[in-house]
């Protein structure tokens, strides 16, 4: 699908997150967890329905769960930034500010809130003052949960994955292959030469050359003659 063609529940994007979270083990998403009477347990959710995605390089999840804590850090939550070194998540916000999300999850849980009216696209343009989005009240929430569901608790890491990632060099046609060899400079004599102007050229002309010498005269009058006696 087109990135934001299709309505996802918020219960749906927290089991997309559990997912990456577990490394492609998709849990089984319920309302329900236990049920209680009288101090005793009735009803438990069945963990083992959670399926593993094998067809998902688990290395993958690891890669990802680096890039969106980048969201925290320099991305468009940077609010949140400080709450804890292992919080991996993403804001979201529709094109008319009517839904506005932050999904995140730590090695603990995956939690996600939305902002909005439920039954119209209402733009939030002036909420409190400002326009909701993703970074706003969203994370906010989700902050504030978070520290009072997990008080007092230590910080959990992700493991490292046991085969991780190995980065090659890219050749393809966007490749850096470094700057071009810088060209051999001419010996100053040479380059003193090139920097001259030109010498001007004689203008063309299509007259003929002057004569050297006079052609001898021409005569049509008859020698003169003599007589004697």
């Amino acid at each position: 699908f087109v990135l934001g063609a299709q309505p996802v529940r918020p219960i749906d994007l927290a089991a997309f997150y559990a997912t990456v979270a577990n490394e492609g083990v998709r849990p089984d998403p319920h309302v329900i967890d236990s049920i209680e009477r009288d101090g005793s347990i009735i009803y438990r959710h069945d963990p083992r329905s959670a399926v593993a995605v094998d067809s998902v390089d688990r290395v993958a999840f690891y890669q990802l769960k680096s890039m969106l804590q980048g969201v925290l850090v320099r991305g468009t939550a940077r609010s949140m930034a400080g709450i804890s070194p292992f919080v991996a998540g993403k804001t979201g916000t529709t094109d008319n500010h009517a839904d506005a999300w932050f999904a995140a999850y730590t090695p603990r849980a995956s939690t996600v809130v939305w902002v909005g009216y439920p039954n119209a696209q209402i733009e939030m343009n002036s909420v409190h003052g400002i326009q909701v989005a993703g970074g706003t009240f969203p994370a906010t929430i989700w902050r504030l949960f978070m520290s009072r569901a997990y008080a007092g608790a230590s910080y959990l890491s992700w493991p490292f994955p046991r085969n991780p990632a190995v980065w090659v060099p890219f050749d393809g046609q966007y490749a850096f292959h470094g700057a071009p060899e810088r060209a051999e400079e001419p010996d100053k004599d040479r380059r003193d030469r090139d920097d001259r102007e030109p010498e001007e050229e004689p203008p063309a002309t299509t007259e003929p050359p002057p004569a050297t010498t006079a052609p001898p005269p021409t005569t049509t009058a008859p020698p003169p003659t003599t007589t004697g006696t």
